[in-house]
Parts: C-alpha cells; sequence; structure tokens
C-alpha cells in the first residue's frame, strides 16, 4: 500500500502499527517519522504509535508524552491506555500501571 501511494496516512498508520505489534521500534517511528495527521483520530493514532515505539525503545518519558497525546484526541483508545499502564509498570508505578489496565480492560468489554 505505501508502495502504491507512499502519501498515504492511512498505510503509513497501519505499517507504523504493525511494527509496533512486532517489537520493531525503531521501523515504527521511522514509518510515522514525517507523518502529519489530520483528524482527531488520526493525531490520536499517530500518538500512539509514537507513544508505543517510544516505551519499546526505553525512552518512557516520550512513550508517556506521546501516549498522554493519544488519549487527549481519542479519551477511549484502550491500546493507549494498556501501553500507558505498561510505561508506569515499567517505572514501577504498579498502583498508576493497574488503574491504566483496568480502564483499558473497561473500554474493551464495554463497561463504562
Amino acid at each position: 500500500a505505501r508502495k502504491l501511494d507512499p502519501n498515504s496516512v492511512e498505510a503509513a498508520l497501519e505499517v507504523g502499527q504493525m511494527y509496533c505489534e512486532f517489537g520493531q521500534s525503531a521501523a515504527a517511528l521511522k514509518a510515522v517519522a514525517v507523518l502529519e495527521a489530520a483528524g482527531r483520530l488520526e493525531k490520536a493514532k499517530l500518538a500512539l504509535i509514537r507513544g508505543w515505539a517510544s516505551r519499546q525503545a526505553g525512552d518512557l518519558d516520550a512513550a508517556e508524552k506521546h501516549l498522554l497525546d493519544a488519549l487527549a484526541h481519542d479519551p477511549r483508545s484502550e491500546k493507549a491506555m494498556f501501553q500507558l499502564g505498561r510505561v508506569y509498570q515499567a517505572r514501577g508505578n504498579f498502583e498508576k500501571a493497574a488503574g491504566y489496565y483496568c480502564k483499558a480492560l473497561a473500554k474493551l468489554y464495554g463497561d463504562k
């Protein structure tokens, strides 16, 4: 898809997410490096990918910043909540991590 339309934001976001899912943080960050998202949900997904990849790379400060930005654009993003839980868990803040994990599960399973 990127070869057919190298300017496609949607394709770049999908590729970035795929790299994150396979633990390839450098490739994920490269895939979305020059993207400029237009809408609220695109901005949320872009911030999610940057935060997820930053966490995988060990840059917890950048990860937290991007993931909080993702939630600011899409407060219902269970993926951003889960990744933020992983950031706080890596920092040893288990109470805050558990809170974000619980929020993610509640959104995932439809609890309000």
